[in-house]
């Protein structure tokens, strides 16, 4: 039971290399997906999924103990960390034309689960996040997904040395040139911090800034929003092209 708490923190999913997974949505998710799950653990109340993965049951005290949600669903899975994250790659020459998602320093894993899953709704599959990025197996991150996370790649560099294939960088900003009039989808896009913005080491990289054009007297959309946005009018250009 200690054990499986102690990957909710990262430095025990690196060291381990390991995650959980919990709600049923969710861990049947993980067992449709490439991922090598390890085991089950279930509640005596809760229907186990039929599957070949070893399954251990566990009282709903047990379970309570066990999760990360203010309401365990009574279904947590164990599976190990993929090869793409423990070890990334570049975005691709294909990415880089369709454009990429690129995240300086989102915190809330509630953003980044549903920037995670909107961007598999558009048809990417891959986001280049910095290191302080809050971590995609994060549990919160996970959940907010609902199992994007399986099919999506999440690479972790620090932007500042980042070297990949040669692009133009694109800032979401309030100042700068409307995101709809921009022609190219050719490049990386950026979205900042949900309170601080685009950092200053991270603005140097920036070929040009771009703003959402809006006409409500809200101060700013949040980094859910402003990711959804810009990668619906992507996919758009993209389709349209």
């Amino acid at each position: 039971m200690r054990y499986v708490k102690s990957l909710r923190l990262q430095k025990h999913r690196l060291e381990h290399q390991q995650f959980t997974v919990e709600g049923t949505k969710s861990v049947l998710e993980l067992l449709d997906s490439g991922f090598e799950v390890e085991y089950i653990v279930c509640s005596e109340v809760h229907p186990a999924p039929s599957t070949s993965v070893p399954i251990h049951l566990v009282s709903e005290r047990d379970m309570k103990e066990l999760s990360a949600l203010a309401t365990p669903p009574g279904l947590l899975a164990v599976a190990k960390l993929p090869n793409w994250y423990l070890s990334p790659s570049a975005p691709t020459e294909k990415d880089v034309e369709q454009g990429v998602l690129v995240l300086d320093g989102v915190r809330d894993p509630g953003n980044l689960g549903t920037l995670i899953r909107t961007a598999e709704w558009f048809g990417f599959r891959k986001i280049l996040a910095d290191s302080d990025t809050v971590d995609c197996f994060n549990p919160k991150v996970v959940q907010a997904s609902m199992g994007s996370v399986f099919r999506m790649e999440v690479l972790y560099h620090s932007l500042e040395t980042f070297s990949g294939i040669e692009a133009p960088w694109y800032g979401l900003d309030l100042g700068g040139s409307s995101l709809f009039e921009l022609s190219s989808t050719h490049g990386y896009f950026v979205v900042g911090n949900e309170s601080h913005g685009l950092r200053a080491t991270v603005r140097e990289r920036i070929t040009a800034h771009l703003h959402i054009p809006g006409e409500g007297n809200a101060e700013s959309l949040n980094a859910a929003m402003s990711g959804a946005i810009l990668l619906s009018e992507l996919f758009r250009k993209r389709k349209s092209a």
